[in-house]
């Protein structure tokens, strides 16, 4: 009596004298699903939705659909608009002139068992969708060709089989916009709750797809971790966020208070002194060596696959022109010493145009001090740090237009070869240096982060473990940051990178970084 349908008592008054025929019904509106409780299915809401007091999914309907109790038979194949409306599957909604030849558009129903912890998709991922495509996407680049690719080609790899990870990577950073530029502060929080949540899943979604890749998903993967390495840069920054390396993680000891010169040490409830210990790579780290990884392997695949052109004109503004053969078929290079600089890149830092700038004169200073103190075993570590970061600084330099002011520079101060040229004050942009100026470049910025592209295990040890001459080589790379200082997702990091290797450093080794703090004009706070 109770599983029997409302139109069933209706086609049949005498029905309480014989068995009623049940018909079963995947037409409920999606909260009585979730709940797994049966739907009147009434219109404009359903009554267990009316009982709790919340609002129905049929309350969205069109007016111009016809409910089921005006359908023209209870045998009529119902219209699929419910169960599409409740999964977020729009599509044509079919007509309802004639029940009867009315067919479903859908063949399976297998997401209607789903717990609500399985559902996929809420409002909320339409929200950070539509913001992704209508605004953070036309953030990620000034060209409309690649803004174009950004907010059409990357949420469409999203939806392909198996590559909903690409989908919480692009959540993750449009909830980040979104909470960098709320104003109500509860709604902050809310995008930045939403931002760890996706981001959480994505990282677990994509290195398990990176430890399967293939030429299938290699542009999946691809694009999945940029957008992670774009979050990792967008996040909150926390004291003691060094960007490259975690936190560092802390023991307690039976000591009541520690206190350090360069650190500051955070004590336990139980007032036990805790001592740092060195940290771990951070996340986007392990993603960028999958990067290379990718890149290696599956180049020839990349290049043809949705995301070609960002990656063509990352390669291009890192002049990597001249790819070996093998690279090119989608084979691993044939260089074997790990060197990515090529016959071309030598040349432009060779180039008499950079070589006249006050930032190759410190490159040179800052390789011979390195070289002295350093140990001999860590030596070539420190110095091959030094020259693909010099490489970074020329091809950013390059492709903001100021060598050709910069050789102009040099030839006017002939006369005085012993003052080298600056790029800083060769080409001014509005009166203000380059550095200082708005990015501009027609791809992400491949230039300004090939330094950390190509960062080896090594120097990245050296990093984790705070030594004094790697963070002097890192206060270095902050300056090439400025650049971005315009890009929603860097800005702040100059100065709070300055800070925390301020804070590192000895007396000593605080002098050997007044290059980076007069190019950005930093002071320590106190």
């Amino acid at each position: 009596m109770q599983g029997a349908s409302p139109q069933t008592a209706a086609v049949s008054p005498a029905s309480h004298t014989r068995k009623r025929r049940h018909f079963k019904s995947r037409l409920g509106c999606a909260i009585c699903k979730r709940r797994k409780i049966k739907c009147d299915e009434s219109r404009p809401g359903c009554a267990n939705c009316a009982k709790h007091g919340v609002d129905c999914d049929f309350l969205s309907e069109p007016a111009t659909v016809q409910s089921r109790s005006n359908a023209a038979s209870p045998d009529a194949a119902p219209a699929s608009h419910s169960y599409l409306h409740s999964h977020f599957r729009p599509q044509p909604r079919p007509s309802v002139a004639t029940p009867r030849d009315t067919a479903p558009t859908y063949t399976s129903h297998a997401n209607d068992d789903l717990t609500p912890a399985e559902v996929p998709l809420q409002l909320a991922h339409l929200e950070m969708l539509h913001n992704f495509a209508t605004s953070t996407a036309l953030t990620l680049s000034p060209d409309p060709v690649l803004r174009t690719i950004w907010r059409l080609n990357v949420p469409r790899e999203g939806f392909r089989p198996g590559h909903g990870f690409v989908l919480r990577s692009i959540f993750a950073l449009s909830a980040l916009h979104m909470a960098v530029f709320a104003t109500d502060p509860t709604a902050k929080q809310q995008h930045l709750a939403r931002a760890r949540a996706e981001h959480a899943i994505a990282l677990r979604d994509t290195a398990a797809a990176l430890r399967h890749a293939s030429a299938s998903n290699c542009s999946a993967v691809f694009i999945s971790a940029t957008l992670t390495f774009l979050y990792a840069w967008a996040c909150p920054r926390q004291p003691g966020d060094i960007f490259l390396v975690s936190p560092s993680t802390t023991t307690t000891t039976t000591t009541t208070t520690t206190t350090t010169t360069t650190t500051t040490t955070t004590t336990a409830n139980n007032a036990t002194a805790s001592i740092p210990h060195p940290s771990q790579p951070a996340d986007w780290v392990f993603f960028l060596r999958g990067i290379r990884t990718i890149t290696d392997a599956w180049s020839a695949e990349l290049l043809r696959g949705p995301f070609g052109t960002i990656m063509r004109l990352g390669r291009e503004s890192t002049h990597f022109t001249k790819m070996s053969a093998d690279r090119q078929r989608g084979g691993r290079d044939e260089r074997e010493d790990g060197s990515d600089v090529s016959a071309g890149q030598a040349a432009l830092v060779a180039s008499p145009a950079w070589q006249a700038t006050a930032e190759h004169a410190q490159f040179l200073y800052l390789r011979r001090t390195v070289a002295r103190a350093a140990a001999a075993d860590e030596e070539p570590i420190y110095q091959k740090s030094i020259d693909s970061l010099e490489f970074g600084f020329a091809c950013t330099y390059r492709s903001m237009g100021t060598f050709q002011a910069a050789t102009t520079a040099a030839t006017t101060t002939a006369t005085t070869p012993s003052t080298p040229s600056t790029m800083s004050g060769a080409a001014q942009v509005d009166g203000r240096p380059p550095g200082a100026a708005a990015w501009a470049g027609a791809a992400l910025p491949s230039s300004v982060y090939y330094w950390l592209y190509c960062m080896d295990d090594g120097f990245l040890d050296l990093i984790r473990q705070r030594r004094p001459l790697a963070l002097v080589v890192f206060a270095h790379f902050v300056v090439l940051l400025r650049v971005l200082s315009s890009c929603w997702w860097m800005q702040g990091w100059t100065t709070h990178l300055m800070q925390e290797i301020w804070g590192l450093l000895d007396e000593d080794h605080r002098l050997w970084i007044c290059w980076p703090i007069e190019e950005l004009g930093w002071r320590p706070s106190m």
